[in-house]
């Protein structure tokens, strides 16, 4: 396990072996700009961050092409306001026009807070302005809260035609449910049992 001071990167091309270790993350985003192309495989964030910016767990502007492949953010993420319209996602924050992004077998798990009632948030991705693919994914969030009118969430991306859903399912208690945007992705997981799901979700996937 790593701190997040020790491997945070303005820029960053090249692939990320993460072999299932975890990081622990106390501040936005791993990764600050990707300018061309980068894969990120196997790799668990554990975070703490709270902030008034755009978040994330991940990458803060996808400009490139990325992957995102059996990665898991859990923990913490709290969006105070601020800033207006300020992106707000799980794993990626913003994707630029000309992006081509995909999000695969991945878990957001995280708690997922916000104040600002001017913001949309994605518990995927902030804001899709480029090709956004996730696919074979869940979402199942420890909370979700929204004080002072905190704004709009969704449960993988905020709508935009550049965003392609393909096998994904969220699973919310019901005061979660109450506070979501109108726009609901993905399937709602229900009552499926966790073999049944993991094998809904396809290869590699093992849920408890």
């Amino acid at each position: 396990n790593l701190s997040s001071e020790l491997i945070t990167f303005n820029k960053f091309t090249g692939r990320i072996e993460g072999n299932g270790h975890t990081i622990k993350l106390s501040k936005p985003f791993i990764i600050g700009n990707i300018p061309s192309a980068i894969t990120i495989n196997n790799l668990n964030i554990n975070l703490d961050v709270k902030g008034n910016t755009s978040l994330a767990a991940f990458i803060y502007n996808a400009f490139g092409s990325v992957t995102l492949n059996n990665c898991t953010v859990n923990g913490s993420l709290h969006y105070t306001g601020g800033e207006e319209y300020s992106q707000v996602g799980g794993f990626i924050s913003y994707v630029g026009e000309g992006a081509n992004v995909t999000i695969n077998n991945c878990l957001m798990r995280a708690a997922y807070k916000s104040e600002n009632p001017n913001s949309n948030m994605g518990a995927f991705v902030g804001r899709a302005a480029g090709k956004t693919t996730i696919m074979n994914s869940y979402f199942c969030p420890s909370e979700v809260s929204q004080g002072n009118g905190g704004g709009r969430w969704y449960n993988f991306c905020p709508p935009s035609d550049k965003l392609t859903l393909t096998n994904c399912y969220y699973r919310l208690g019901q005061v979660i449910a109450d506070q979501m945007a109108t726009e609901v992705q993905g399937t709602d997981a229900g009552n499926i049992a966790s073999a049944e799901l993991a094998k809904r979700l396809g290869s590699g996937w093992k849920l408890s």
